[in-house]
């Protein structure tokens, strides 16, 4: 009986080969989508938590704070903070200290640029890595070597045997390869593949070690990690910090400086939305709600086709039910049939998920720079989480035709193929309602998305960047009057890093009678005329050299800083003094320029004080000529890579277009829209077919209705347009589901952002229009079929 009631079911699979189709794709790809967004949650949520005994791993942070403005937060710690500390912590703790860095690594005739992480002996005691060749003895105690990743020995040595091989940093200071270590996994911050010692001399850790500086001095570019013997010292390593807190307080009290050392699980810090100051990727709990939630209207979507199309499908087959039953069926007998039927759906869509879910894994993997992976033998939460969800849409699916068809009489069954009662049409009509109302919030969703990408791209960052290429390193005067000399370049000019995100120092001054902590950046007399802004009062900076001796105490401020200051209006603050410290006496403000962000749009402007520097570290930005042909451009940046070389630069030349290198820095936003896009795409074509499906039994459903209308006189216009008003009450009446879920979501989304679009009506009003269409493009076929079938046809089965 149940090889039957199995080989029953695949013959209806195959004589309703449309319907079949439409199931299966729908339900297979929609659990292929909810596996992968599972997958990247996952892995969102495991970030730094794989580390050995990770609970017990802490960062320390600074926050710096004044009287009358916002906190500064910084991922960051003073350099002398570590040696003050460690004899504070408790037996057998770790401390070690990470500072990031930019060289030239050489290998014979290779070269390229690197970024270094120079770290304390005791940092792989934290974060131990997977050792491929040598050992880490004392690879990081020892100043003249350095430890590699796999990536990197590849990349310089075409091998990973080369333990004792040399390696020149900056063409002067030689390193003896003493390890080798797998890759760091992509979920973790420490994507470096170069760790060299802080013991080294021409180290930066050194270097802040013993330099002479005041006691208290705050100049840190440094990460500070703890692992603590148990979780519960954090307490007292945390009232350790509060002690230390005096030595780093400014002496003068009239500053009001408040300061903490926040100690921070490293588990946590990746999900710290409020860290300002941070050169590490950060995560979003608000994003991965978001994609759960999308994840799982997915899944809903394709569930509530697929229990749909099954029970309309099956109320087509009441005459054979009537049938079956005239000749002896039992009811057990019906309910079996219906069942297997709609397990074979299930089983057959959740092959087809997983075969999707192995082909878009490299996909997924290449955009999100991750190695997300599905591993049948451990993820078994997942794999029978898929294989519950389809079970379950089978049993659903099927428990309509099982229970309410097969219990019909003979007799009444035989009497139509109608259905048995309203109640079933009501359901699919709400479920098709629920399903639109899904697929609206989801194009309002990503509507609003994309218009706050343009807008963060465009709109809110108020410098033209178009045609700007920045080159990172020493801005010296001398190179670029050089490159000034190109007939290719238009103007350039020099700042303290690239214009997005600005690097930037917390400064104190006094200004209006009020003391303030401020951002200050340090650019070159031309910089606010290459990037095109213009001032809201006074004027730039002076860019003759004629001029520019009186520039020396001239200050930029921004709109945020005029009313942080509390000046009425920006021209009220212009010639008024600013007393900062003993390097920067006597400034005074000659202008004031439009706020623009100097890290995100997610980031309030920060009152922020622009002064003069024409050299030293950071980035030179140059801007090319209007005009120029592809060919030119590419000779004036080889001409640029040749000046850099010919001027004795000690590492490889860096250089990027600043509005692609912006594009980068909204990196995090961009995934969320693509994948806010492709997702969208997802529901809209799910919905799409369970539409499709739904028209062609609709039009088998109504076909004597439409013979009699026609017979009657009915044109095939209207018939066509009585179809499709019925697939359009639904639409309509989704709206009303849809626009405030949508509102709600969207609005939450955007209030992580400083500056954002604003919402609009019209917004969700063509996102309905849009849902309307799809629906009537997709029924159009249907409906049209069945307006040009001819009356005799239609009631020939009578």
């Amino acid at each position: 009986m149940r090889e039957f009631h199995l080989s029953s079911a695949v013959r209806n699979l195959i004589r309703h080969k449309l319907l079949a189709a439409i199931n299966l794709t729908g339900l297979g790809i929609a659990l292929a989508a909810a596996l992968l967004i599972a997958l990247f949650v996952r892995d969102e949520l495991r970030f730094d938590r794989f580390w050995p005994d990770s609970e017990r791993i802490y960062k320390v942070t600074m926050i710096i704070g004044m009287d009358g403005g916002s906190p500064m937060i910084i991922d960051a710690a003073p350099s002398s903070l570590a040696a003050r500390l460690r004899e504070k912590l408790p037996p057998q703790s770790i401390l070690a200290r990470l500072t990031d860095g930019k060289a030239g690594l050489r290998h014979g005739s290779l070269e390229f640029n690197e970024r270094p992480q120079w770290v304390d002996p005791g940092f792989f005691d934290i974060f131990p890595p997977t050792v491929v060749a040598g050992t880490l003895d004392d690879a990081i105690s020892n100043p003249e070597t350095a430890v590699l990743t796999r990536s990197l020995a590849i990349k310089f040595f075409g091998t990973i045997d080369a333990l004792g091989q040399t390696l020149e940093l900056n063409r002067i200071h030689p390193l003896r390869v003493a390890a080798i270590i797998e890759d760091f996994p992509a979920n973790t911050h420490l994507k470096r593949n170069l760790f060299l010692s802080s013991n080294a001399s021409f180290s930066p850790l050194y270097a802040a070690d013993n330099a002479s500086r005041p006691q208290g001095n705050l100049d840190s570019d440094s990460a500070l990690y703890v692992k603590l013997p148990a979780a519960n010292d954090a307490g007292g390593v945390d009232e350790a910090l509060r002690a230390l807190v005096p030595t780093y307080l400014q002496v003068d009290s009239a500053q009001k400086f408040s300061l903490s050392f926040p100690l921070v699980p490293l588990a946590d810090s990746y999900f710290e939305d409020q860290a300002v100051f941070t050169k590490n990727p950060t995560g979003s709990y608000s994003f991965l709600w978001v994609l759960s939630a999308v994840g799982a209207l997915i899944v809903a979507v394709a569930a509530i086709n697929f229990i749909t199309l099954i029970m309309a499908g099956a109320a087509r087959r009441t005459v054979g039910i009537g049938v079956r039953k005239t000749f002896g069926a039992s009811r057990i007998d019906l309910m079996r049939e219906f069942l297997a039927e709609a397990l074979l759906y299930s089983a057959v869509a959740i092959v087809i998920a997983f075969a999707v879910t192995e082909l878009a894994l490299p996909i997924l993997n290449t955009f999100l720079d991750r190695n997300l992976s599905l591993n049948y033998g451990a993820d078994i939460l997942f794999i029978c989480g898929a294989i519950a969800t389809a079970l379950f849409s089978a049993l659903l699916a099927g428990m309509y035709p099982a229970v309410v068809l097969a219990g019909l009489r003979p007799v009444a069954a035989l009497k139509s193929e109608v259905d048995p009662g309203v109640r079933a049409g009501q359901v699919r009509r709400w479920l098709v309602t629920i399903q639109f109302a899904v697929l609206i919030a989801l194009i309002c969703i990503s509507a609003v998305i994309q218009r706050q990408m343009d807008f963060a791209l465009n709109e809110a960052v108020r410098l033209d960047t178009n045609r700007v290429v920045a080159v990172i390193g020493q801005c010296r005067p001398a190179l670029m009057t050089e490159i000034g000399k190109l007939p290719g370049v238009e103007e350039t000019a020099c700042s303290a890093s690239t214009p997005v995100p600005v690097q930037i120092s917390a400064s104190s001054i006094r200004v209006n009678g009020k003391v303030m902590l401020v951002r200050e950046s340090a650019v070159s007399t031309g910089f606010f005329h290459l990037y095109g802004l213009q001032p809201v009062a006074g004027r730039l900076f002076r860019i003759g050299d004629a001029d520019r001796e009186t520039d020396t105490s001239a200050v930029l401020i921004n709109q945020t800083a005029v009313r942080s200051f509390g000046f009425s209006s920006p021209a009220a603050s212009l010639s008024q003094p600013i007393h900062g410290d003993a390097r920067s006496p006597g400034l005074h403000i000659v202008g004031v320029v439009p706020d623009f962000p100097t890290t995100s749009v997610r980031d309030a402007v920060e009152p922020t004080l622009f002064r003069i520097r024409e050299q030293g570290e950071g980035a030179i930005s140059i801007k090319l000529r209007p005009g120029l042909l592809q060919d030119e451009s590419a000779a004036t940046l080889q001409a640029i890579d040749r000046l850099w070389q010919s001027m004795g630069e000690p590492r490889p030349i860096t250089r990027l277009f600043v509005e692609q290198h912006l594009h980068e820095q909204y990196q995090q936003e961009n995934r969320q829209r693509v994948m806010s896009l492709v997702f969208s795409s997802i529901t809209i074509s799910i919905a799409c077919l369970g539409l499709f499906g739904l028209s062609v039994l609709a039009a088998h459903k109504r076909a004597r209705e439409v013979g009699i209308r026609k017979a009657m006189g009915a044109g095939s216009r209207h018939i066509a347009q009585l179809l499709l008003w019925d697939f359009s009450k639904p639409v309509l009446l989704a709206n009303l589901i849809a626009w405030p879920v949508a509102y709600l979501l969207t609005q939450r989304w955007l209030a992580g952002f400083a500056y954002h679009v604003e919402l609009e009506l019209r917004t969700f009003v063509l996102a309905g229009a849009i849902a309307l269409v799809i629906a009537w493009v997709t029924v159009s076929g249907q409906a049209a079929r069945a307006a040009r079938t001819k009356p005799v046809e239609a009631l020939r089965h009578e």
